[in-house]
């Protein structure tokens, strides 16, 4: 039997992998997705791009969540309202060159994390959107059929 699943890749290798796992469906279920089976990659680089398979198109969402200011966040830092993220975060990341990450994490996890968590209500409605559409008795009954 085959369950309703979320596949999430993270950052540019998350990409690839769900490119080569649709390859993989393709080959075995003959289309590239199926109706309980949604992909999301996450992905900030702003060059990033769903390739197009050269058997068609991808079912990949690619959400590319940025940070536009680092200052924003330092203030929120300094004034209390965001004291959650003195338990994890150095500040010194917010100091980065250009203050802020609208091009990638530039490979540092922080920077990654950071940029996931300030972005998570986006996020968030975009998993809980295709997770409401893997788990509708519509999809689950058409993919009995596999």
């Amino acid at each position: 039997m085959i369950y309703p699943t979320l596949f999430i890749g993270l950052g540019s290798t998350g990409l690839d992998i769900l490119e080569k796992f649709q390859e993989l469906v393709m080959e075995h279920y003959g289309k590239s997705s199926l109706e309980i089976f949604r992909y999301i990659a996450i992905e900030s680089r702003s060059t990033a791009e769903v390739r197009r398979l050269e058997w068609g198109n991808n079912d990949i969402k690619l959400l590319r969540p940025v940070i536009t200011s680092t200052d924003s966040i330092a203030n929120a830092i300094k004034s209390g309202h965001k004291n959650y993220l003195k338990d994890w975060l150095n500040t010194k990341l917010l100091e980065i060159d250009g203050r802020s990450f609208i091009d990638g994490a530039s490979n540092i996890r922080m920077a990654g994390r950071l940029i996931l968590w300030e972005n998570w209500d986006n996020i968030s409605t975009a998993l809980n959107e295709a997770y409401n559409q893997i788990t509708s008795d519509k999809n689950k009954k058409s993919a009995e059929v596999f």
